[in-house]
């Protein structure tokens, strides 16, 4: 793809830009640099297909890759939420319901207990006694043929 002025409509004569109350040339002839010309050589070079393919392919696969990896980050913050939330429900439940239900019955269980050996203790105490020194590790493996 080339351009050039004429496809901007541009007279490339300079008979328009003569100024014609001062004797001098103007400033477009003295100079040597042409805008128009410069423009559309730069524009011609930046459209060069085969920089502009690799610079859009290379665009396209950075692109491609930030928006998989947005897409993972998006996906692995969804699952913490979900399981945020049940982790969350399950220790509102813990603490309402679970945990209130475990210290009544181990005050229930631990009166029984008390109840029990305090029955046993009247009822058996030489027994109570022997079978107490046993489990406290009293009991010395001489003193072990008394229990049998």
């Amino acid at each position: 793809m080339s351009l050039n002025a004429n496809d901007f409509g541009v007279d490339s004569d300079n008979e328009s830009y003569t100024n014609t109350t001062t004797e001098e040339a103007p400033i477009e002839e003295r100079s040597t640099f042409n805008a128009i010309e410069y423009l559309i050589s730069s524009l011609d070079n930046s459209l060069d297909s085969v920089h502009l393919d690799r610079s859009l392919m290379v665009q396209s696969q950075v692109s491609g890759a930030i928006n998989s990896t947005m897409q993972d980050v998006l996906r692995t913050i969804d699952e913490v939420s979900a399981k945020m939330e049940t982790h969350i429900k399950r220790y509102e439940q813990l603490k309402t319901q679970i945990v209130p239900e475990l210290s009544s019955n181990i005050a229930k269980n631990t009166k029984l207990c008390q109840k029990l050996s305090a029955r046993l203790k009247e009822t058996y105490p030489v027994e109570f006694s022997k079978s107490r020194d046993k489990v406290l590790n009293r009991v010395t493996d001489e003193d072990e043929d008394l229990y049998i």
